[in-house]
Parts: C-alpha cells; sequence; structure tokens
C-alpha cells in the first residue's frame, strides 16, 4: 500500500520510472491522489511521495529530481517556491493545486502575495478545488477547477450509525442535534455556533444539542462561551474522529460560520449525508450542489440563522437520496480521480 507517514522507493533500478508527489492538501484530499497514483503505479510506475510539512523527506524528494533529472510531477496546494523550483529543474511537469481562498496574519499574507506572484510566471499547470481559491492563488492566470472529492457511498445517512452514534453520547433520538465538521480555529469562527444554539433556546427549542466533531486552539474559547450562555451542557465537542461520516449521521442540520473557505469539503460530506446545511456567505456557492444549501450572512443576528434552521426542521427529506445526487457531480471521489489521472498523464503549462 501507499504510505503517506513516510516516503516510499520501489526497489527498482529503473529510475526513470519514479513519479515524485508532494502533498499538501488535507487528508481526504490526498485520497484522492492516491487513487490516481494507483493507477500510475499499476500501469508500470512506481511512486515516491513526501508527505506535507516534512522537510526531511521533501528535501529527499528534490535531491531525486534535481540530481537524477527524473520525469516527474510535482502536486503542491500552497505556494511553497523551493520544491517547486527543484521540480522544474528535475525537469518535472508541476501541477500547482489552491485549497483556499484567504490566509491569517501580516506575514502570512505577506508570504503568499510574493510567492503567488512568482508562480504565476513559472511554467505549471494550475488548479483549485472552486473558482475562489483560484483566483486567490493564480490570478488572472487560467486555471482549472478539480473539486476535492469524497466516497459518496461512505457518506450516506444511514440509521445505523445515527443509532449507534446517539447511544454513544446518550442522546435521545427526538433530540435535535446541530453538528460541525472541522477544525476550531480562528477561521472556522465555532464561536459563532454557541451564539446559535442559545438563540434555538431562547426562541423556545428546548431539546437540542450541539455536536462538534473536530479539535483546535479554540476549544476552550467555545466552551467557555458555551458555559457563559447557560448552555455548557448541551454542547459536545468529541474531537477528532477517524469515522466522521457515522457522526453526519446523527445529526439533524449542519452549521459552518466561516469567516472565509476555499471550497470546504465537509459541506459536500454533509449534504452527501442529506443534511440541510447552513453555511455563511463567504462561503463560495460553488458548495450548493443540492436544496440542502441555505447561506447567511454573519452579520445578520444569530436569530436569523435559528428562524432558517427551525424552518428546515419542518421539512421532510429522504436523507439516504443524497448520496446517488452527489455521486453524479465532479465532487464524486471516482470522478475526480479520473481526471485527475488525465492531467497528470498530459498536464499543460
Amino acid at each position: 500500500g501507499l504510505d503517506l507517514d513516510r516516503a516510499e522507493a520501489s526497489g527498482d533500478d529503473d529510475l526513470t520510472s519514479v513519479i515524485s508527489v508532494y502533498f499538501g492538501g488535507t487528508a481526504l484530499y490526498e485520497r484522492n491522489a492516491v487513487l490516481v497514483l494507483v493507477k500510475l503505479v499499476a500501469s508500470g510506475l512506481h511512486a515516491l511521495l513526501a508527505p506535507k510539512r516534512n522537510r526531511e523527506l521533501c528535501q529527499k524528494a528534490l535531491l531525486v529530481l534535481t540530481i537524477i533529472k527524473l520525469p516527474a510531477v510535482l502536486l503542491l496546494s500552497a505556494a511553497s517556491l523551493v520544491p517547486t523550483y527543484g521540480a522544474l529543474r528535475g525537469g518535472a511537469k508541476v501541477l500547482v493545486h489552491s485549497h483556499n481562498s484567504q490566509t491569517i496574519g501580516l506575514p502570512r499574507k505577506l508570504l503568499h502575495g510574493f510567492h503567488s506572484v512568482i508562480l504565476r510566471r513559472l511554467p505549471v499547470t494550475r488548479l483549485a478545488c472552486g473558482n475562489m481559491a483560484g483566483n486567490w492563488m493564480h490570478g488572472k492566470k487560467k486555471f482549472e477547477v478539480v473539486p476535492n472529492a469524497i466516497d459518496t457511498q461512505r457518506y450516506r445517512y444511514s440509521e445505523e450509525s445515527r443509532k449507534a452514534r446517539r447511544e454513544e453520547l446518550g442522546i435521545e433520538e427526538n433530540t435535535f442535534v446541530l453538528g460541525f465538521v472541522g477544525r476550531l480555529s480562528p477561521q472556522k469562527n465555532p464561536v459563532y455556533l454557541t451564539k446559535i444554539l442559545n438563540a434555538l433556546r431562547r426562541r423556545g427549542m428546548e431539546d437540542v444539542k450541539l455536536l462538534i466533531v473536530g479539535d483546535g486552539e479554540l476549544r476552550e474559547a467555545v466552551m467557555a462561551a458555551a458555559a457563559d450562555r447557560g448552555i455548557a451542557e448541551d454542547v459536545l465537542c468529541v474531537g477528532v474522529q477517524s469515522n466522521p461520516n457515522e457522526w453526519y449521521s446523527a445529526m439533524d442540520a449542519f452549521l459552518l460560520p466561516s469567516l472565509w473557505e476555499g471550497l470546504p469539503l465537509v459541506g459536500v460530506e454533509a449534504q452527501t449525508a442529506g443534511l440541510p446545511c447552513f453555511l455563511s456567505g463567504q462561503i463560495t456557492d460553488e458548495i450548493a450542489l443540492t436544496d440542502l444549501v441555505q447561506f447567511l450572512e454573519l452579520t445578520e443576528t444569530a436569530d436569523n440563522w435559528a428562524e432558517a434552521i427551525q424552518s428546515s426542521g419542518k421539512q421532510s427529506l429522504r436523507r439516504t437520496d443524497y448520496a446517488d445526487r452527489i455521486g453524479q457531480t465532479p465532487y464524486s471521489i471516482q470522478r475526480s480521480a479520473a481526471r485527475l489521472y488525465e492531467i497528470y498523464q498530459n498536464p499543460e503549462a
């Protein structure tokens, strides 16, 4: 198998058949790229993998590219100039894939600005997970949108999973569960979730809880905000989970009040699970793949979000149907992997 946690090189003496890939996306996106690599390996090619944020492994990959001068493909999701130059020097075709539409902090913004200006002058193939992310990274340069994709059948709504996860937390079947999946970071604006929950309680919706799947530096701030509002017992934070697909089934509505996003994959996952989705107006409308999505501005009060959620609760949905709907879109991992495979074989600068 292919291991994303450490580099693997084939023992084959024919080093000209090695393809080097630098992963810079989320683990879910890496699965997409791995499917492409599996096809390449099956065609007689071998793969050397260098995961994100591992300088030693990246240096080894660059050494292979620059000294042995292998034909290679390099996949990036951030403006990292060192591996780009190394790959180009080694004769590689470079693919730059943008996954975000903004960054935080002056140093990062300056670094991105500097890197993106240079990248736009280089002979690379430009990709993005969505139009907002592509414009942020590539500017006026031509790019192709290759969406981050998921295994739609894995995220199909499951009554069995719903029952198991709710029993695990002691949640009654009639309890309405708001859900959030992601990092508890400033970008995701997680403290706002407690405002929405509190607004629902004020509007008479007493049997409601907030389920958070994920962790991050704002976890304590979220719990402190919940305590200040007297709703701490109704906020359930289960941390990072290896089976988020099952937790979506336990939810009744999905919230994402982000300050900015590229194209959030959790929005695709939530729709696949048949969840009504309430998303910040700062998120690209490309994420609205079904009739489940509503956009609300962060400038509106939490009462507006609560009203929209209560209205959706009156709708009758066949949640199991949505996996098939998403499966017919480019966000299906099979469809997206097939397109990536074509691009890897014939990248255009």
